[in-house]
């Protein structure tokens, strides 16, 4: 009995101290003004409306409160709000912002004010963005799906999964923030739901720092040192905010696309800091747009309400999403060295005379020069302490999923619409529908197991074992997975088992398995692996006997070399290789590897089958005798060798993201270096060493510049076979890893190059050098028409040069359009060989 009426009291002590600030927020034509900002004027209180306009804000009662009302482009409202116990319903209706122009004119050059305060706010982003040292929010997170249009083929599916056209899928989270400078963030949900369970983004919080844009990001921020060489500025006037003169900047791109931005930035005034920024993009085709809004905290402007919609059309698909976050700060630590007001000079503003001193904060002047100076010697220092670039920690509460309606109605800073609360509903009758599927599913149905066995030895599965082991099980049953087919075996087909085992974070076994029945050799073939991982260290130990492509680097898929044999062209061409092997590799993350391998292998000749029963066309089959200009006949007899591989890859100045404590790569602004070398020995004897330098690299915002350059040499070359030599002409696959490294013309002239001896007809056994360098373009030809420049299309352009004994100088230059459909790229191309007239060509390929 005492103990309820100790919690009713502390039930009724609890209501009595809380209220609830409600209202609307419209502007002078009574229209809602969607997502306008509410903040508790000196506090870190504060809420956002929602689309209507309405707002929600939880105070304590019996007080009264100074409310901040913002909205880009309208007068910020101070009102003063009584409290007691009872909740309270405002009306508030903000006016369009005056804008002043002004009439001043900066320097000689008369030039736009904007520039001369673009520069100071640019000058000076690098120490705003570090005035805030640390900071804990609880950030609300809200993100709404509306699929307006699907294709009609997927429709009938889509609605089976409970996804309809016209209805807004919703899903919110409670995320506290913890961030310390430079990068470390520590991630909690405290809740999470969702309309549609397939639709959990509780961890999808980004809120975009103009300051400094991350480089994953691809856009140019209008705050950038880079800023000058792609957007230009007009001053469009300034007004006034909490006493503050607040600049209005116009941001015009000097060519609109995938990389940069036009829209409005506000900057205060001295500060030369954000006030809000209202910006529009496109990427892939997809529209974005973003707006941010900044209010005093302490003694500095942070974020306080961020929208960003994302609107597009792809495959038939037309959908728009909005993420909205609203971050409550429950403590801000401000980094005072970094919030002193100071006076900045731009460039017209610095006297000749002006003596040279040491450069600091808390001098009462400051000219852009210092400033870039300073910012400079910040980025210094974080760049030696350490190589991290992010250290992130996330975790969710083990209530998250549980939060009761109460409670979500208590926290929740945004609203929910109608239709939102809408959304909630038909989710749970879904769920409810799903559930009672689900149970009906679990009742024993023999044709349905019997199926789902049949389906699995058809297409293959996989399934979890005894002691942490996994069974993948590829089926021999599948045409061009399991079932292929080439002139050397005939119809074949394959069955792959692999094992897999996680014993902790630092040791994994696999061990892999396969069985081949070739018809058309009449043999059976296969091979096994074992493989261990221990920390950066990794062992194997395997036999073979199968069919090798003469390149042992070929990466190009067993199906879509069936394929081109079905019409007589063997692109890669094999011989018999039955062999055993023993390998090393030391991998330090992305900056060192080491790998060695020692091999001893059985080499036979093989031919086509003198019957080709799927041949298509009346052609000349392909022979199984590649041809090369270094050697007399690629014919070899049966024989024995053993080849010693090694490798070195280096990559300096690696930069990592730290997870939930585990290094994630972040890249590199150094290249690859790869040095390998080879020794053959028994029947053959040789060796061989080369040293390639690869590298990718952003050369503008959305644009790419790759290269790889390789030179290597035959030191001894007594008894060479044609796998032993090496095959500058690998063909690869886009997705792959050096997928652009090939020469497209070596021999040919065919649209799509089907010709064999392109691939081998320079492998050389001597000295060679080659280069591969492809740039992508934002904008070179057909992207300098906006539409095109919009979408997903990209232009390159491209070099390949080779020199070889038998080729002492060959290059191609080229121009590709990628990103067709999505899927597709076209090249047109020339080839120049010393001694020999330029050869034209074009082709169609899969998208880079």
């Amino acid at each position: 009995m005492i103990l309820r009426i100790l919690l009713l009291l502390l039930i009724t002590f609890g209501s009595a101290n809380a209220a609830k600030i409600k209202g609307i927020i419209r502007d002078q034509n009574k229209d809602p003004l969607s997502f306008a900002s509410v903040v508790v004027k000196g506090q870190t209180l504060g809420t956002m409306a929602n689309e209507r306009g309405e707002f929600l804000l939880d105070v304590p009662a019996n007080k009264t409160y100074e409310l901040v009302f913002q909205f880009l482009g309208y007068k910020t409202v101070i009102k003063q709000v009584e409290v007691g116990t009872d909740d309270v319903f405002i009306e508030i209706q903000l006016q369009e912002q005056s804008i002043l122009l002004g009439e001043i004119k900066v320097g000689k050059s008369k030039e736009d004010p904007a520039y001369a305060i673009m520069r100071k706010a640019i000058a000076k982003s690098k120490i705003n963005d570090k005035q805030v040292d640390h900071y804990d929010a609880d950030v609300y997170i809200k993100n709404t799906l509306l699929v307006n249009k699907v294709p009609g083929i997927l429709k009938k599916k889509l609605e089976e999964n409970h996804i309809k056209v016209g209805i807004p899928y919703v899903s919110e989270s409670l995320t506290n923030i913890k961030f310390t400078q430079p990068n470390k963030r520590v991630t909690k949900v405290l809740a999470k739901r969702s309309s549609m369970d397939e639709m959990d983004l509780s961890g999808a919080y980004y809120l975009v720092n103009f300051y400094d844009l991350p480089d994953d990001m691809n856009l140019i921020s209008p705050l950038s040192p880079k800023a000058f060489a792609y957007y230009k500025f007009e001053y469009l006037g300034y007004f006034e905010d909490r006493g503050r003169v607040i600049n209005k900047i116009k941001i015009i791109p000097r060519r609109y696309g995938p990389g940069v931005c036009k829209g409005t930035i506000f900057i205060i005034e001295d500060l030369w800091s954000i006030h809000s920024i209202d910006a529009e993009t496109v990427n892939e085709g997809f529209t974005i747009k973003m707006k941010q809004l900044y209010s005093p905290q302490q003694e500095v402007w942070v974020p306080v309400s961020q929208n960003i919609d994302f609107s597009g059309k792809v495959f038939g698909f037309d959908f728009h999403a909005k993420l909205q976050v609203h971050p409550k700060y429950k403590s801000l630590r401000i980094n005072q060295k970094y919030v002193a007001e100071v006076k900045v000079l731009d460039k017209f503003e610095v006297p000749k005379n002006r003596a040279k001193k040491e450069i600091n904060l808390q001098q009462e002047e400051l000219t852009l020069k210092d400033l870039r100076k300073l910012s400079k010697q910040i980025e210094k220092t974080e760049k030696k302490e350490s190589p991290v670039v992010t250290i992130d920690s996330t975790s969710t509460d083990s209530l998250a999923n549980k939060r009761s309606e109460e409670y979500w109605n208590t926290i929740r800073s945004i609203p929910l619409t109608i239709e939102e609360t809408k959304s909630y509903k038909t989710g749970d009758s879904i769920r409810i529908v799903v559930k009672r599927e689900d149970s009906l599913k679990t009742e024993p149905k023999t044709k349905t197991t019997r199926n789902k066995h049949l389906d699995r030895l058809f297409i293959g599965s996989s399934f979890k074992l005894k002691d942490q082991w996994k069974l993948q099980y590829t089926s021999p049953l599948l045409p061009f997975f399991g079932v292929n087919y080439d002139m050397v075996q005939g119809i074949f087909t394959e069955a792959k088992v692999n094992f897999t085992k996680t014993q902790n974070k630092n040791l994994n076994y696999a061990w892999n398995n396969q069985v081949r029945y070739a018809f058309g050799l009449k043999k059976l073939m296969g091979g096994t692996e074992f493989i261990t991982k221990y920390k950066k260290n990794t062992f194997e130990i395997g036999a073979s006997s199968l069919t090798r492509s003469f390149d042992r680097e070929q990466t190009m898929p067993i199906w879509a070399n069936s394929l081109v044999n079905l019409f007589k062209i063997n692109l890669i061409q094999m011989y018999l290789k039955e062999e055993a092997h023993v390998g090393y590799t030391y991998k330090n993350e992305n900056r060192f590897t080491y790998s060695t391998q020692l091999e001893y292998s059985k080499r036979s000749f093989l031919d086509n089958l003198n019957k080709l029963p799927l041949a298509i066309g009346g052609r000349t089959p392909t022979p199984n005798i590649p041809r090369n200009e270094e050697l007399d006949t690629t014919y070899f007899p049966t024989h024995n060798a053993w080849v010693w591989s090694n490798s070195i890859t280096f990559k300096p100045g690696a930069k990592y993201k730290l997870v939930n404590g585990k290094k994630r790569y972040a890249g590199s602004e150094w290249p690859s270096f790869i040095l390998s070398y080879n020794k053959g020995m028994g029947e053959v004897d040789y060796d061989f060493t080369s040293l390639g330098i690869d590298h990718d690299m952003a050369s503008g915002p959305d644009e790419r510049f790759r290269f790889y350059l390789e030179g290597g040499s035959f030191l001894n070359h007594k008894q060479v076979y044609l796998m032993d030599m090496r095959h500058v002409n690998t063909i690869k696959i886009s997705g792959q890893e050096g997928y652009f490294r090939f020469f497209r013309m070596l021999n040919t002239r065919l649209p799509i190059q089907l010709s064999p001896e392109n691939y081998y007809k320079y492998s050389t056994q001597g000295s060679y050098i080659k280069l591969h360098a492809v740039n992508e373009f934002r904008r070179l030809l057909l992207s300098q028409i906006p539409i095109v420049r919009y979408s997903s299309l990209k232009e390159d352009l491209f070099i390949n040069y080779l020199k070889t004994p038998a080729l002492k100088n060959y290059v191609e230059l080229g121009y590709g359009i990628d990103g067709i459909f999505r899927l597709l790229r076209i090249e047109v191309l020339t080839a120049i060989e010393q001694g020999h007239k330029p050869r034209w060509g074009w082709q169609i390929g899969v998208t880079f």
